[in-house]
């Protein structure tokens, strides 16, 4: 699907206005090569990667799916009614540290079995990526994209998987809701563990598939909105 017929698709699902009418991005100094034109019209995905000065939507969109899976961690792997020990269910955990020095933070760790002698370290890290970036477009195979960042993932927290009794999980998704095959393999995951748990977990992809498509559409929108005025601002 075409940047143009994807991106038109998201604005009438939500009722926003349609425009193909050309509008050249005003941060070309920031671009690659420096002084490239591109028309916002028909890319979305630039609108969403070159940001300047909207609004923090693309965040907004890592961080409902980081709450959504908590909240669904804790309702398959916990009782209902009580509440989830910290040491089992965390958020931002610096989990190691690469070569360099640098930490390495991941989004969820989950302890698993933590009332046995053995426990499992599950460390998640969700990253959303645009279906039609360099890895994904013209790509005859959906989901090229989100295997790609997956890929990148699993290399940068290698330290990490390195270790005893860790699982690592990149939790990637793009943002048509396409959810990679590591992402996949926890979910069905959680259901193991609980069995009653599938109606929560097709609840949960539902979900995060509409909120990234609705995000997806208006940060594309904030995107078009903020080159227009930045054009405006120099007549």
């Amino acid at each position: 699907m075409s940047d143009n017929i994807f991106v038109n698709a998201l604005r009438r699902g939500l009722c926003l206005p349609e425009s193909n009418t050309a509008l050249m991005c005003p941060h070309t100094g920031l671009h690659d090569p420096v002084g490239s034109r591109v028309n916002l019209a028909t890319n979305y995905a630039h609108a969403l990667l070159c940001r300047i000065g909207t609004p923090n939507t693309i965040s907004n969109r890592h961080r409902y799916v980081v709450t959504a899976l908590l909240n669904l961690i804790g309702s398959c792997c916990f009782p209902e009614n009580v509440p989830v020990p910290d040491i089992a269910l965390r958020q931002e955990v610096i989990v190691g540290a690469r070569a360099n020095g640098a930490a390495i933070k991941a989004d969820l760790v989950v302890a698993e079995n933590v009332n046995r002698q053995y426990q499992t370290r599950i460390v998640i890290d969700v990253t959303i990526v645009e279906p039609n970036n360099r890895h994904g477009v013209g790509r005859e195979v959906s989901g090229a994209a989100v295997a790609a960042a997956a890929s990148d993932k699993l290399v940068d927290y290698a330290p990490v998987i390195a270790e005893a009794n860790t699982i690592f999980v990149p939790f990637a998704l793009d943002s048509n809701g396409h959810i990679g095959t590591h992402a996949a393999g926890y979910l069905n995951r959680l259901k193991e563990i609980n069995p009653l748990a599938g109606s929560r977990i097709k609840h949960f992809v539902h979900e995060v598939s509409y909120h990234l498509a609705k995000q997806t559409a208006i940060a594309a929108e904030a995107g078009r909105a903020a080159a227009y005025h930045a054009v405006w601002n120099r007549h």
